[in-house]
């Protein structure tokens, strides 16, 4: 955050134990740059399972993940991939 001049940290969090973890990501954040404050946001209910290890494993195991995705993001993961085969 320092590097980019941010003065947030926008993350997410799908439970309790999400909640709890990235509290004390927050609190060692602020410790360490007092002028970017950490927002968390809760997930929706539809995508409280969906985490960034679901995705990548779909990635590997070449079957779909758009729909763990924003549009434009599953988009650009797939740009990504085909310039990786050719």
């Amino acid at each position: 955050a320092e590097e980019l001049c941010a003065d947030a940290i926008v993350k997410g969090y799908r439970n309790s134990v999400d909640y709890e973890y990235e509290l004390k990501m927050a609190k060692y954040n602020e410790e360490h740059n007092p002028n970017a404050k950490t927002v968390l946001l809760e997930a929706k209910e539809n995508l409280s399972s969906v985490s960034s290890t679901n995705v990548r494993t779909a990635i590997a195991d070449n079957t779909a993940f758009d729909g763990y995705l924003p549009p434009t993001v599953a988009k650009k993961i797939q740009e990504i991939l085909l310039l990786r085969k050719n």
